[in-house]
């Protein structure tokens, strides 16, 4: 893996972002990410594979489409996100949200 600290990258919104095998930091050295977050690197690891179980670019609609079901079903893009649940949620610093009743879903899906 390739790390490339101090990033800047004005979309992302997060400790680290993987993309192939180049995990992104945005704003601070890997160093200082560590002392919050000890296991990111192994989280990060963890998409590096998954970026190639996917055979590369498949992952980022995979990952989309895994963002948007968790946010509709916990209220965050990683509660539920099958990616980031294989990747360890506490590693990467990530809360583990409850997941929402599904018929409460359905219900205002229909408008009721």
């Amino acid at each position: 893996m390739i790390v490339a600290e101090s990033a800047r990258l004005p979309f992302l919104n997060a400790s680290a972002m993987t993309v192939g095998s180049v995990v992104l930091i945005p704003g601070r050295t890997l160093e200082e990410v560590e002392t919050i977050l000890p296991d990111l690197v192994g989280h990060e690891e963890e998409h590096a594979w998954q970026w190639a179980v996917c055979l590369g670019l498949p992952f980022i609609p995979l990952y989309f489409a895994a963002a948007g079901w968790s946010l509709l079903r916990c209220g965050d893009r990683a509660s539920a996100n099958l990616f980031e649940r294989q990747a360890g949620l506490r590693r990467g610093g990530y809360p583990e949200r409850p997941k929402r009743p599904l018929a409460t879903l359905l219900t205002r899906a229909g408008g009721k």
